[in-house]
């Protein structure tokens, strides 16, 4: 089952998204620079739909907490760079 469009907006309505969103922040940027954070967003939501329609059995719970010390015991400390 996949999740709805709604992540997949339109290159004209992520621009309207970012250009109103600046505006309510009162942060001022370049065109070019919008158009950056606009192709950003998309992307973000290019991987969100991804991620959303991956499919989770009923049952699935997610994690209470994030707990590092499980990954590493599992993993080992040089798979993640720190040892």
């Amino acid at each position: 089952m996949s999740a709805p469009d709604t992540l997949a907006p339109g290159p004209e309505a992520m621009e309207n998204y970012v250009r109103y969103s600046l505006d309510l922040l009162g942060v001022a940027l370049a065109p070019e620079a919008r158009a950056r954070v606009a192709a950003t967003f998309a992307n973000n939501a290019r991987i969100a739909r991804a991620c959303l329609d991956f499919p989770l059995p009923a049952e699935v719970e997610p994690a209470p907490r994030y707990d590092p010390s499980w990954v590493e015991a599992r993993v080992g400390g040089d798979d993640l760079g720190r040892d």
